[in-house]
């Protein structure tokens, strides 16, 4: 079993040879949120099908931890998967304005990892935004990681996907009317907001003027200070950096 948080927020994820969970018609693996046992809508097939495993994690590509299952299949829901299968979480979040090198370049070629900003002088890989909570609770949560250690932080929100456009060391789609919604200095390279005396994120834009209507897309990034002059120089960059770009439909 593990847990892990998805669409519907926290809960425990449990696979085995079972196909009642809860006095559910729920097989093999079954989700419980603390009160009652759900269906992730499919289930494995195969010749004397197995279920061994089962883990979380985060393999950059749907902007949190996913759901990975391993046994004897070789299908997973209607998809072909030999012996190793995947649920996507459905995060309250999806990744976008990467500074890997997959789309614009990073202004002094400072690529990061996979799914990251830009490489900073920390070289840590670049800077990771993600984000935890419900959108229907409005308690979603934005962690930016892969900082420089106590970088000052400025957590960034648009109404419009631009460019990719150079900013600073980094590269910022998010545009529009540009609301700096919190400042928070990083511990060990990350920063997360709103903290817990902090108004959330909806709250926060109606406060400086943008009131979010339900439905409506916002576009997320966090930059922060990189105060390297020899790392990526100005004209080229600056003295922060940024990391990728969260789209967020609330």
């Amino acid at each position: 079993m593990t847990d892990l948080e998805d669409a519907n927020g926290r809960g425990l994820f449990v696979t085995g040879f079972f196909e009642v969970a809860g006095g559910q018609s729920i097989a093999h693996v079954a989700r419980w949120n603390g009160a009652s046992f759900s269906s992730l809508g499919a289930t494995f097939s195969g010749t004397n099908p197995g279920w061994n495993a089962i883990a979380a994690f985060d393999d950059g590509a749907s902007g949190g931890p996913d759901l990975f299952v391993g046994g004897a299949f070789d299908h997973g829901g209607t998809s072909a998967s030999s012996n190793i299968a995947k649920w996507e979480s459905c995060s309250v979040a999806a990744p976008f304005c990467f500074g890997d090198g997959s789309g614009a370049t990073c202004p002094c070629v400072n690529n990061g990892s996979a799914g990251h900003g830009c490489e900073n002088s920390s070289f840590t890989g670049g800077a990771l935004l993600r984000a935890t909570g419900s959108v229907a609770k409005d308690d979603v949560v934005l962690i930016a990681s892969g900082e420089r250690a106590t970088a000052l932080s400025i957590f960034l929100q648009g109404n419009q996907s631009v460019g990719p456009v150079i900013f600073g060391d980094g590269l910022r789609c998010a545009g529009g009317s540009l609301k700096r919604l919190y400042s928070k200095s990083a511990v060990g390279g990350a920063a997360s907001a709103p903290g817990a005396n902090d108004l959330s994120i909806r709250a926060r834009s109606a406060a400086l003027g943008d009131t979010i209507p339900a439905g409506a897309m916002r576009y997320y990034q966090t930059y922060y200070r990189d105060p390297n002059t020899g790392f990526c120089p100005p004209p080229r960059g600056n003295l922060w950096n940024v990391t990728n770009g969260l789209q967020i439909r609330w």
